[in-house]
């Protein structure tokens, strides 16, 4: 098999990768290329269940065990494609073709630290086993971001499948079997480098503050990374003031490569290869975004302040609710007494001039409610100082049933009536009307002017008929 046919082979698998990351991000429907594609890749790699001879020839050894555990995913599962293992699908097939090309080019050019030997040193559990080197601290809820980023180290960096870390990613995080706690903590003492992905979701996590917190303490190479929406301003803790890369933006893409490259001492991907994953990656970035859980950030300055604001908010509702507990007060007392001089002062001795008057004409207001209209029409008359005189046989007729209910009684000339004393409800609203008659004598000037400019110049004259019908009636 020659280098050349090695690269169409690695070609087809990123063909079908790019579409299979499209479907995963909602941006295609599953189409009958992916299908024929993984039926081709399947045909070419494996021979009779096994990987060909000529493939097992041209891969180094120590690249066998992830390359068969790869080509393997695409023979078991690629029949049944769902959303979850074409995310899965993607990566299997970015490490075919990252393993397909360093083979074809080892064979162009080749090195003494090639090893070509047919031996298969290298089972799919060893590549597992081995120690990672870079930690990706990250949120779990972030998944769908979390591939697409160890996609764009594996194949775009050149980043070895079992040189990282990611607990959210099958084969790369906990092994069955161990301690969840010990293992992030193992793994991170282990790691040369830590890549942390500050979104959101991360500042909500206890885990993502908690392998923070040991990055300071062991002062391990971090490089943290922004995800949007988040800015400069939202870094925080021990992150604030730290040079951090937009995950967003082509040039800090390409300065977090030279700096993973760097501290991880590794043969990067050629440029040209490392531009098209990176193309790959922004172009499905705001897709993926809208995959993750909205949380939006909140600056320090405006949660201080909207803490402020409810502190006040809140010494407002106690004020408000003392004061609706002290015209009740005001309520219940006046109901107990009996005389508008008493009514008087127990409104005096509770609020002020406006809150006295509007006091006084709820309690009047509630007394004249259960009351006839005709026994209300005296009382009116009796606060003018008269009685009242029906004009008509029904007029008449009207107050003859109040008359012998004990409401209203006739006068001395029996021409008209008046309200009676012996009603205990009108005695009610006689006190009650008498106590704002009262009050309205003995209020300050600066009542006055305040009830003429709130009703057009009207004086609160209790013997007019406006002043019944806008208070009383």
């Amino acid at each position: 098999m020659t280098p050349t046919r090695l690269l169409e082979i690695a070609d087809l698998a990123h063909q079908t990768a790019v579409v299979s990351q499209n479907y995963s991000t909602g941006r295609s429907e599953i189409s009958r290329e992916i299908f024929q594609n993984l039926n081709g890749l399947t045909a070419l790699v494996f021979t009779q269940n096994e990987l060909s001879p000529e493939l097992k020839q041209l891969i180094p050894a120590e690249e066998l065990g992830r390359f068969y555990g790869a080509c393997r995913y695409l023979r078991d599962e690629g029949t049944t494609l769902s959303v979850d293992k074409m995310n899965a699908l993607y990566r299997h097939l970015g490490t075919i073709e990252e393993i397909l090309k360093t083979a074809a080019d080892d064979i162009t050019s080749p090195s003494p630290q090639n090893n070509r030997s047919s031996e298969i040193r290298s089972t799919v559990e060893d590549s597992h086993m081995a120690t990672p080197k870079l930690f990706l601290s990250h949120a779990s809820s972030d998944k769908p971001l979390v591939q697409a980023f160890v996609n764009l180290l594996e194949g775009g960096v050149g980043v070895s499948f079992g040189s990282i870390f990611c607990s959210s990613l099958k084969g790369q995080g906990i092994r069955p079997g161990t301690d969840f706690k010990s293992s992030i903590r193992q793994s991170l003492d282990d790691a040369t480098c830590v890549v942390a992905l500050i979104s959101p979701n991360f500042y909500g996590s206890p885990f993502c503050m908690c392998e923070l917190g040991g990055v300071w303490i062991q002062a391990k190479s971090f490089l943290p990374v922004l995800v949007p929406p988040l800015e400069f301003g939202h870094l925080k803790a021990v992150l604030s003031g730290l040079q951090a890369s937009k995950i967003s933006e082509p040039e800090d893409l390409d300065e977090l490569r030279d700096e993973i490259v760097s501290r991880l001492s590794i043969n990067e991907h050629p440029t040209p290869r490392w531009n098209q994953r990176r193309d790959e990656f922004l172009k499905t970035l705001p897709d993926i975004l809208e995959q993750l859980p909205n949380l939006t950030p909140i600056m320090r300055e405006t949660h201080d302040k909207v803490l402020k604001e409810l502190d006040e908010c809140r010494l407002e509702h106690v004020k408000s609710q003392d004061q609706i507990k002290r015209l009740n007060e005001i309520i219940a007392d006046l109901k107990k007494v009996k005389g508008s001089k008493k009514a008087t002062a127990v409104v005096q001795k509770h609020s002020s001039d406006s809150e006295d008057f509007h006091s006084l004409v709820h309690v009047a207001k509630d007394t004249l409610i259960p009351l006839p209209s005709i026994v209300q029409e005296a009382l009116y008359y009796r606060a003018r100082g008269e009685d009242y005189y029906p004009k008509s046989h029904e007029h008449w007729d009207e107050v003859q049933r109040p008359i012998e209910e004990g409401q209203l009684e006739l006068n001395a000339e029996e021409n008209g009536v008046c309200p009676s004393n012996s009603d205990p409800r009108v005695r009610k609203a006689m006190d009650a009307i008498d106590a704002l008659q009262e009050w309205l004598d003995s209020a300050p000037v600066e009542f006055f002017e305040l009830y003429n400019e709130e009703f057009d110049g009207r004086d609160p004259d209790i013997t007019l008929r406006p002043f019944w019908e806008e208070h009383l009636l």
